[in-house]
C-alpha cells in the first residue's frame, strides 16, 4: 500500500484553498494511506474528510522554540515510512521543508516558489533536496490556480478544482440548534469575521460600514473567530448597534463554518473565514489590503471587496510605511456600498469597489494611488464610487 505525506503547515485559509488536492490525490491513489502534516490549528479541518487520511498536528510555537519537541515530531514523521512526500506550500518556509525532507520519502515534491516566508538563499539550498519541483517563479497568479496546477503536476488533476471544506452531521446540527435557540433566521444573518492573523491587517471600520449600509437595521450579525477576536467583534457590534450574537471563542472551526454556511453573507477581513464561506457557497464582502493583492482574492463571482489601490501593492506585508495605508485608510462608506449591493443582489463577476477621489500626498513617506496597477492584477468588475 502506498503511503503519502501531504504537508500543509500554513494557516486556515491556505488549507481550505488547498484542500481539494486531497480529493485529487485520493482519486489517483484510491488505496493509499494519506498522512497530513499540519498545525494543530488546522487539524480539525480534516476530521470530516471522506478519504482515508490521518492528520499529524504540531504546535507551531513549540516546533520553532523547543529542540526536543521538533526532534520528536520529525522522528514520528520519519517513522511513517511514506514513499511520497508532497510539500504543496507555494511560499515555502524552513518549517515546511524540514517536515517534508525529514520524512525520508524517496520521492519528494515541492514548489520552487517565492521567498516571502524564508530567505531566498536558504530556499535555493533546500531545492536540491527535492526530487521534483514545479517552477512558479514567473508571473503572479491566483493561489487557487497554483494549487490546481500543482495537483496536475502530481498527475492528479481535477477539472472542477475549488476551495473545499467538509462538515460533520454534528457540526450541522450545532448550527441549526444554535440559530433555533436564538430565534434567528439565517437568511437575515451576516457572519462577521474582522479578525486578521497579522496586526497590520487590523481594521476598525467594519461596524461603521454596517451602520451606513443598513441605517434602518435589519440583518443580525453573528460574530465569529477565536477568543483573541472577541474585543474587536464587540467594538464592531457596538459601532453597528443592531442585533447580534458574539460567538468568538465559543465554537470550533467547523461549527463556525456550519454557521457561515447558513448565513446570507460573510463580511470582514480576507482571512480563513472568507475562504470557508466561499467553499460553502456563502457570498463574502472583504477589505482587501495590498500585501498579496491579486493572489488570494477575488477568485469567485461571489466575492466583493473594497480596495484602496496604491503603488506599493504586493509588498508581502513588509510595509515600508509607519501607517498601513492600504488597510487603515479604506473609507467605511466604500465597504458599506459593497456590503449593501452584495446583500441586495448577486453578480456574475467578482466586484471590487474603489473611491473615485483617491488621496493625494506630496510627502515622500506616503504611498501614491495607482489604480491601473491594481486593475491589471485581478479579473473583476471594478466599481468606482
Amino acid at each position: 500500500m502506498r503511503r503519502i505525506l501531504w504537508v500543509r503547515t500554513d494557516a486556515i485559509g491556505d488549507a481550505v484553498l488547498a484542500m481539494d488536492q486531497l480529493r485529487g490525490i485520493a482519486a489517483r491513489h484510491p488505496s493509499a494511506e494519506i498522512h497530513i502534516a499540519c498545525q494543530t490549528l488546522t487539524a480539525t479541518l480534516y476530521s470530516a474528510c471522506p478519504f482515508q487520511a490521518t492528520a499529524h498536528p504540531f504546535d507551531r510555537g513549540s516546533f520553532r522554540k523547543h529542540t526536543a519537541y521538533r526532534r520528536d515530531y520529525l522522528r514520528r514523521i520519519k517513522d511513517l515510512g511514506v514513499d511520497l512526500a508532497v510539500n504543496g506550500v507555494f511560499s515555502r518556509e524552513t518549517l515546511s521543508d524540514a517536515v517534508t525532507l525529514a520524512s525520508g520519502a524517496p520521492i519528494r515534491v515541492s514548489w520552487r516558489g517565492d521567498d516571502s516566508q524564508a530567505k531566498a538563499s536558504r530556499l535555493r539550498f533546500l531545492d536540491d533536496f527535492y526530487t521534483h519541483q514545479l517552477d512558479g517563479t514567473g508571473a503572479p497568479a491566483l493561489e487557487i490556480l497554483r494549487n490546481q496546477q500543482f495537483l496536475e503536476f502530481l498527475g492528479c488533476g481535477l477539472a472542477d478544482y475549488q476551495p473545499r471544506i467538509w462538515l460533520s452531521e454534528a457540526d450541522e446540527a450545532y448550527a441549526d440548534n444554535l440559530l433555533r435557540s436564538h430565534c434567528v433566521d439565517p437568511r437575515e444573518c451576516i457572519a462577521l469575521f474582522p479578525g486578521a492573523q497579522r496586526p497590520e491587517r487590523a481594521y476598525n471600520g467594519y461596524g461603521q460600514a454596517l451602520r451606513v449600509a443598513f441605517p434602518a437595521g435589519g440583518p443580525t450579525l453573528i460574530a465569529l473567530g477565536g477568543s483573541v477576536d472577541r474585543d474587536s467583534c464587540e467594538q464592531a457590534i457596538k459601532d453597528w448597534g443592531g442585533p447580534s450574537l458574539n460567538l468568538c471563542g465559543t465554537t470550533t472551526i467547523l461549527q463556525a463554518a456550519a454557521l457561515i454556511a447558513r448565513c446570507k453573507l460573510g463580511f470582514g477581513a480576507e482571512t480563513g473565514s472568507a475562504h470557508i464561506a466561499t467553499a460553502l457557497g456563502t457570498p463574502v464582502v472583504v477589505l482587501l489590503g495590498g500585501g498579496h493583492f491579486g493572489r488570494f482574492m477575488p477568485y469567485a463571482a461571489s466575492h466583493s471587496a473594497a480596495v484602496l489601490p496604491l503603488n506599493c501593492f504586493n509588498c508581502n506585508w513588509r510595509c515600508p510605511f509607519e501607517r498601513i495605508h492600504c488597510v487603515q485608510d479604506v473609507d467605511p462608506a466604500l465597504l458599506a456600498r459593497a456590503l449593501h449591493e452584495a446583500w441586495e443582489a448577486s453578480s456574475e463577476r467578482a466586484r471590487i469597489y474603489r473611491s473615485a477621489a483617491l488621496p493625494s500626498h506630496s510627502e515622500a513617506k506616503v504611498p501614491r494611488p495607482d489604480p491601473a496597477k491594481s486593475m491589471a492584477l485581478v479579473d473583476a468588475q471594478w466599481i468606482i464610487v
